[in-house]
């Protein structure tokens, strides 16, 4: 059973995350993948599987292999967060983990895997017969210029300040706020236009499969 809305696309970082459901055997050891599900402050869509599925089964072989590198060995309650943690698979780059292993319990235990910063086409970790495609190559180019446009706003709102008034206290002021409010976004920035330029390095990817989900904060000086 697949549930998801229809074009599968987020607008929103506030909220962001992906989510997965598994679980896992105590005797058999293998790690099932019971639902993904991508949601923002504003939408949340879910693929649920009928049957639990097997990592290679669920997911690309790209995101199996890099993900279960982070799973927990041992049957146990634990917790496990990395916001370096990066996953790469074609026209898709994840990063920031937290892994919530539960106990077992009746012979099965559960895992709430969770990310929260993405670029690209997020279905590209699912397997392709599971993916959903409705979107466009110029949505995804849209997406695209709307996050540069994300970087470059601040710039241009400092060139609009009056050169000659900057001796003035008050413009210093407005100024120095504008600095430090820059200075605050500074690796927000950063992992922008580094996830943008891995994006952007690989246009093929998005004409084969136009599916992108936009990662962009709304931005404004203080005036």
């Amino acid at each position: 059973m697949v549930k998801a809305d229809e074009g599968g696309v987020c607008e929103s970082v506030d909220e962001f995350a992906i989510t997965i459901a598994v679980i896992r055997d105590e005797h058999a050891a293998t790690w099932l993948v019971e639902y993904v599900e991508f949601s923002t402050a504003f939408s949340r869509n879910r693929i649920s599987f009928q049957t639990a599925l097997p990592f290679d089964r669920a997911f690309s072989t790209e995101f199996s292999t890099q993900l279960h590198r982070f799973l927990p060995a041992g049957f146990g309650r634990s917790v496990f967060a990395d916001s370096s943690a990066r996953i790469e698979a074609p026209g898709l780059v994840i990063q920031g983990i937290r892994i919530i292993a539960q106990a077992v319990q009746a012979g099965m235990q559960r895992l709430s895997i969770r990310f929260l910063h993405a670029w690209g086409r997020v279905q590209a970790l699912l397997a392709q017969e599971h993916q959903l495609a409705d979107t466009t190559e110029a949505r995804c180019q849209n997406l695209a210029v709307e996050t540069f446009l994300d970087l470059i706003r601040p710039c241009l709102d400092l060139m609009q300040l009056d050169a000659s008034g900057l001796t003035d206290g008050s413009m210093s002021s407005i100024l120095s706020d504008r600095i430090e409010a820059l200075k605050a976004r500074k690796l927000e920035f950063e992992f922008q236009a580094n996830l943008l330029a891995r994006y952007i390095a690989n246009p093929s990817v998005v004409r084969e499969h136009p599916e992108a989900i936009e990662l962009k904060r709304s931005y404004r000086l203080p005036s």
